[in-house]
């Protein structure tokens, strides 16, 4: 797969966003279900982007961070849910904070406090999940 600013793109790529989009509609309503039925769960839904890009695919459609606060900031879904976003490269980091906070403005999204972790995330997973994480 070609890497464009060490991001992996390719032809099937758009395809694959249009179904990772449904994929999410489908698991956060799941997930939406089982914690509206189980209470004493703790009452957030965690997304962990490993390779989060820019936001957006060298041609411009949604990357997976887009495509996950799209599916959670939907009508349907009514649960708190907290992000973490892991980019190597801090450029993509960057440009990820600015095409989020654009495509938040543009699309009325009341997102909650993102987290943004540069580095590798197989460094980065084992203190991310050495924590107890309780949105406030």
């Amino acid at each position: 797969m070609p890497l464009l600013d060490g991001v992996g793109y390719s032809e099937p790529t758009k395809i694959k966003i249009e179904h990772l989009g449904k994929i999410f509609d489908m698991h956060l309503a799941i997930t939406q279900a089982v914690l509206n039925k189980y209470t004493n769960y703790v009452q957030c839904y965690r997304y962990v982007d490993l390779t989060s890009g820019k936001g957006y695919t060298p041609d411009g459609t949604k990357g997976s961070p887009l495509v996950f606060l799209e599916s959670a900031e939907s009508a349907e879904f009514k649960t708190p849910y907290c992000v973490d976003f892991i980019e190597r490269n801090e450029n993509n980091l960057t440009e990820l904070k600015v095409n989020m906070e654009g495509e938040a403005a543009k699309q009325g999204w009341q997102i909650p406090i993102p987290n943004f972790h540069p580095g590798d995330y197989q460094k980065r997973i084992p203190k991310l999940f050495s924590t107890n994480y309780i949105v406030h």
